[in-house]
């Protein structure tokens, strides 16, 4: 469990530099550098007194769509890399261009141009999204090799758990600088990135290597090795490494080495698209719209200062709901968790566009505090669970590739929705400001009809149960009843 919860300092990351290069952009300073000065009828009811300047849609999309391009490169880089020269030196490698990242994003403000101040965010957005891609499928990779089935749940939870927890640290920081009058109130928060960037680097050096990597490199004592610093005294390592070996000797019989191809097969197409569809949830019930709040509500009406207090306490809570989540991922199943929380979130996204049919100084409160419901519901349920789910769906021989096919869901479902939304809200576009809620009140109900439907109750089975499950092509509907025999028939070309 200590080597996991050293892994999550990547996700750490991930949620740090989400907060911090969203939440600048609804800082005064930033705007002022890197935005326009817009006419006062444009100014939103509610926003405050003096000049009303705004970074233009077109540079939103580009920054929050274009940006994410990097993280889809990393995510395939890094399905190829873990696989070729491990998952330690793979993160490594992830660490070292998040680093370059930040210093590209640092001196973005030196052009004397504002289009190539833009265009500079805009690379290191690109740059930094490429190693988080690679940190980030290494590490949910390495989560799902080593973690024991019955701990599973519970570790995957920390997915999004020490996101919020970055994403609370970064906006902590943000808050603390938001009204300094000099480029400090967006410098500080930017440079303090190496503050989480630089610990994955070093912890590298130190974390045993994945037991089911090595034993693709035919290295059985490297991997009893790994099992014995992994497990610990009070567990057999001897005994994990067989029944991981038993499970990858049969899997092997299917097939050869492993591709992106054979993921797409008749034996492998359904747990792809299961893989696919978890790695998608967290746009569904509207991530991409919950991690710029502080802009977007600004939009809706509220003050610089207080738009940024309320993403902290919008974050404090899905903290909260999060650290709750261990318990429910654990004794709840997965269908069940998200089928009804995304329902529930359907519900909050609803309020909020009725809030913004006819603006007053209070929509943007309205808008904020379903936003904060969202973020408990989904933290209880969907968040972590679909993190469970695509821990759990891929056969271990594929888990590799199974893994960047999830972050691909997530990083093109992330690419149009950030590149969609600021011209849905911003007030030189369609200016909807709350009314933009409706939009994932059909995504967050359609997420629900494709849970109940094709996702496979997985909890608590092993990954020779779920080989079997999946080849027997037992139904999703059905099988939250089903067990395994291990007389039953064998597993073919599943």
């Amino acid at each position: 469990m200590g080597w996991m919860l050293l892994m999550s300092i990547v996700i750490l990351y991930s949620g740090f530099d989400s907060a911090v290069v969203s939440m600048v952009q609804s800082v005064k300073k930033f705007q002022l550098d890197f935005g326009e000065l817009r006419p006062i009828e444009d100014k939103p009811a509610g926003y405050g007194e003096g000049e009303y300047w705004e970074i233009s849609a077109k540079w939103l999309s580009l920054w929050d769509g274009v940006g994410p391009l990097g993280q889809l490169a990393g995510t395939f880089l890094g399905g190829w890399l873990i696989d070729r020269i491990g998952r330690r030196l793979s993160l490594v490698i992830g660490s070292i261009i998040g680093c370059l990242a930040i210093a590209v994003l640092f001196f973005a403000n030196k052009p004397i141009d504002k289009e190539k101040k833009c265009l500079m965010i805009l690379i290191g957005k690109v740059i930094q999204g490429l190693g988080l891609g690679i940190m980030k499928i290494e590490t949910f990779t390495y989560m799902s090799e080593v973690i024991p089935v019955s701990l599973k749940g519970a570790v995957m939870s920390f997915v999004p758990t020490f996101t919020l927890l970055g994403q609370l640290i970064g906006a902590l920081v943000v808050q603390v600088t938001v009204d300094y009058p000099t480029t400090k109130s967006y410098l500080v928060p930017l440079i303090s990135q190496y503050a989480v960037a630089v610990p994955p680097l070093l912890f590298a050096f130190f974390i045993p290597e994945s037991p089911a990597y090595l034993l693709k490199k035919n290295d059985t004592k490297g991997a009893l090795k790994s099992f014995k610093r992994l497990l610990g005294h009070k567990h057999d390592p001897s005994l994990a490494l067989q029944k991981m070996k038993k499970t990858m000797d049969e899997e092997a019989k299917k097939s050869g080495k492993g591709s992106y191809a054979e993921c797409f097969n008749s034996a492998n197409r359904r747990r792809t698209f299961i893989s696919f569809f978890a790695g998608s949830i967290e746009f569904c019930f509207g991530l991409s719209l919950l991690s710029g709040i502080s802009y977007f509500l600004q939009k809706c009406g509220m003050p610089h200062s207080k738009s940024t207090m309320f993403t902290i306490i919008g974050i404090l809570a899905g903290l909260v709901s999060n650290g709750c989540s261990t318990w429910t991922v654990s004794h709840i199943g997965r269908r069940t968790l998200m089928t009804t929380t995304l329902l529930v979130t359907c519900l909050w996204w609803t309020v909020m566009g009725f809030s913004g049919v006819k603006q007053f100084s209070f929509t943007a409160w309205i808008a904020g505090g379903c936003a904060t419901a969202v973020v408990v519901t989904c933290g209880l349920g969907c968040w972590p669970a679909s993190y469970a789910v695509l821990g759990e769906t891929s056969s271990i021989r594929l888990r590799a590739k199974s893994q960047a096919i999830g972050g691909l869901a997530n990083n093109v479902l992330g690419i149009a929705m950030n590149a969609g939304l600021p011209y849905l809200y911003n007030s030189d576009q369609f200016n909807l400001g709350a009314k933009t809620g409706f939009l994932f009140t059909g995504l967050t109900a359609g997420a629900a009809l494709l849970t109940y439907f094709c996702v496979a109750e997985l909890k608590g089975r092993s990954a020779i149960e779920i080989d079997h499950l999946f080849a027997q092509g037992v139904p999703s509907r059905g099988s939250t009843k089903w067990k395994y025999m291990y007389e039953e028939i064998p597993m073919g070309d599943a």
